[in-house]
């Protein structure tokens, strides 16, 4: 499965990089549901650094032992997200939403757009759904074991 996975990303033109930084923006409330929790801890076990909210920088570090502070604080009004983004320091979004516009900040609304739309435009994978990123992120586990897709070429005569 995460073999053909990976390859319909990378022929989506999806970058599939070995380690790197991902920036988790969501709401610490989700950090009770284990596929999140489980899908990040795998994330920060094959490399990458973890940008995120204070709250929830704290709870990862309740629950994996981060003796290289591979998971960093991250203030998304103090930041300059996008800044990152161009300068390719940032290797996917992470940004999963249960919350009733409603009920939040506007502002917040519109960074968290502002931040999914430009990583969007300059190919940087953006996850928004539970499912979604625990596939990409266990094909990237995947594609860490193991060097490379099986790629075979078609036989057929014509």
């Amino acid at each position: 499965f995460y073999d053909a996975m990976s390859k319909g990303l990378i022929a989506a033109g999806y970058k599939l990089p070995k380690k790197g930084c991902a920036i988790v923006i969501m709401d610490h409330n989700n950090m009770r549901d284990e596929q999140i929790l489980k899908s990040i801890m795998i994330l920060h076990g094959i490399g990458f650094t973890i940008l995120t909210t204070k709250i929830i920088r704290k709870i990862l570090l309740q629950k994996i032992n981060d003796d290289q502070n591979n998971i960093r604080d991250l203030d998304i009004q103090q930041h300059n997200v996008i800044e990152l983004l161009y300068n390719k320091k940032i290797d996917m979004v992470i940004n999963i939403s249960n919350i009733i516009p409603a009920t939040i900040n506007d502002k917040i609304i519109n960074e968290e757009y502002q931040i999914r739309r430009k990583a969007l435009e300059l190919g940087i994978p953006v996850l928004t759904t539970v499912q979604i990123m625990e596939v990409f992120i266990k094909t990237l586990e995947w594609r860490n074991k193991k060097l490379k897709t099986s790629i075979q070429p078609l036989n057929f005569e014509i």
